[in-house]
């Protein structure tokens, strides 16, 4: 209940399969599951970890998170976790509500731990996640992979100098037509604000579900 969209309300089959499917008993009595605000329309396939987590705990199967952890992320049959859309502004949202542990799927997690003061962990499926819930297991925190430079100190001083983008006419050199293409991800923010270079992965965030950064890609026969 709580206006779920088309993706939500099949949310309740996969959850079902995830959590049979790792291992663990579904509930058979009658589950009523609120998703507050009711005046808000809910969508997508990010809920159902969330959804899984309070099964499992409310049958006794998993340990009882405290208040300021959240779970986000889409579920397989499997009980593997897959990636969603938007989970850096979802993480930017969860510290505003005072959440202080994030826990998701382990191919957004680079994408979240881009906000400070919020820990990230990368589950991998539900059994894990489960598993760390207990003490079994523990889940590391993610490191924030910002400012991790090594080997990148040339190309980076060539691109930022606009060497990679221009070479003679008709050149087939291999780094020549590889290297503009890796431009994107190369060049430094390390002199930014954390306020701005959070502005900046947010604007690649929207440009693509991937999170690449909005830039020209250079074709191999340009000259």
């Amino acid at each position: 209940m709580g206006l779920p969209g088309a993706a939500v309300r099949e949310s309740k089959e996969r959850v079902r399969a995830a959590i049979k499917n790792s291992g663990f008993a579904y509930p058979q009595q009658r589950i009523t599951i609120n998703l507050a605000p009711a005046d808000l329309k809910k969508d997508g396939p990010i809920y159902d970890l969330a959804i899984a987590v309070g099964l499992l705990c409310a049958s006794g199967q998993a340990a009882q998170p405290d208040e300021t952890s959240a779970f986000l992320g889409e579920l397989s049959l499997d009980g593997q976790l897959r990636g969603v859309a938007g989970a850096l502004p979802m993480a930017i949202s969860a510290k505003e509500a005072g959440i202080k542990r994030l826990f998701i799927a382990a191919v957004n997690a680079d994408e979240a731990a881009y906000v400070e003061g919020l820990e990230v962990y990368a589950v991998e499926t539900l059994a894990a996640l489960a598993a760390h819930l207990g003490g079994d297991e523990a889940i590391a925190p993610v490191v924030p992979r910002a400012n991790q430079h090594q080997n990148t100190g040339a190309p980076r001083t060539d691109a930022a100098g606009n060497h990679l983008c221009h070479r003679p006419a008709g050149s087939i050199h291999h780094g020549a037509i590889v290297m503009p293409g890796r431009v994107a991800g190369l060049l430094d923010r390390s002199h930014l604000l954390n306020s701005n270079k959070l502005h900046v992965r947010l604007l690649e965030c929207g440009h693509s579900r991937g999170g690449a950064r909005p830039c020209q890609r250079f074709h191999g026969s340009e000259s």
